[in-house]
């Protein structure tokens, strides 16, 4: 599917973008992926990116992104459908942000709980 924000993102990479908190919006005909400001929105994307991953993977990592990133980047099997060249420079730099992020550990443990 091709996202104003990334270009053409695989599945997978959606899925992993959606547990950094990022959700589908469309506007004027067009798809694209935002990080909304509302927490339980946020809570909501990772819930289900975590959910979409578990069920494509088979492993679970829990909502732990930095787990996610890690094994994803590892695993020779989900390897290049993560790193999937049209959009790997801008979501690369888009899951190292929430990463990084310090509310991170906090809405983790929200979405945990919910």
């Amino acid at each position: 599917m091709t996202m104003k924000s990334f270009g053409k993102v695989a599945p997978l990479q959606m899925w992993v973008l959606m547990l950094a908190g990022y959700g589908i919006t469309r506007m004027q005909g067009a798809s694209d992926m935002v990080l909304p400001k509302d927490d339980d929105l946020i809570i909501k994307n990772i819930i289900e990116g975590k959910n979409n991953l578990i069920k494509y993977t088979d492993q679970d990592f829990g909502v732990s992104l930095k787990l996610w990133h890690e094994y994803l980047l590892s695993d020779e099997k989900y390897r290049s459908k993560y790193t999937y060249s049209h959009s790997w420079k801008g979501m690369s730099k888009a899951i190292l942000a929430e990463i990084n992020n310090p509310d991170r550990s906090r809405l983790e443990a929200l979405a945990e709980s919910a």
